[in-house]
């Protein structure tokens, strides 16, 4: 992929046609066959112009868990894949429930190897629907836990991004100036 900048950013995929939906196959070989397989053919490439590919995960995708993401970082070290941690992409409606303890999992786990935190709050779903981030402060993460959860497993140089929408309300809710 032509562009510019050292980092692609893409989502981990899925093998369901609609990115959103859920399959069952996305969470064992074959979609991890399917992503690996990517990852080797893409991989020259990206080594030969200085680039890495940096997977997002989804709840619904073949990257969909912290430890599923530790496991894939493990298994491809040393190739140019990263991961980067977007909690609101993560977190299920019935997780929403022990949000905190999903939080703490998910930071600790992965904000100390993420490349970059993709920060959205988590808008209201239905049990069944796919998680639905909106911007920070109109939703259901606690400010204060995630303030410090950044600082406590996120090292400091990690880019941070917050959505275009209502940028300056995102930016005092996460304590960050423009």
């Amino acid at each position: 992929a032509d562009g510019p900048g050292p980092r692609l950013m893409c989502w981990s995929g899925a093998l369901a046609d609609d990115l959103q939906a859920q399959h069952p196959a996305n969470w064992m070989r074959p979609g991890r066959a399917a992503l690996d397989a990517l990852l080797t053919q893409a991989a020259p490439a990206l080594e030969a112009q200085g680039r890495s590919i940096c997977l997002r995960p989804h709840l619904r995708h073949v990257l969909s868990d912290a430890q599923g993401c530790l496991r894939f970082l493990s298994d491809h070290a040393g190739m140019p894949v990263q991961i980067a941690l977007s909690p609101a992409d993560m977190i299920s409606a019935d997780m929403l429930r022990d949000l905190p303890e999903h939080l703490e999992r998910l930071f600790a786990s992965l904000g100390p190897r993420a490349a970059v935190v993709l920060l959205e709050d988590i808008g209201p779903m239905a049990e069944d629907d796919p998680p639905r981030p909106c911007p920070l402060g109109h939703g259901a993460l606690p400010r204060d836990l995630v303030r410090r959860l950044l600082t406590e497993h996120v090292p400091a140089g990690t880019p941070v991004i917050v959505g275009h929408r209502e940028l300056d309300a995102q930016l005092a809710w996460r304590g960050a100036r423009a």
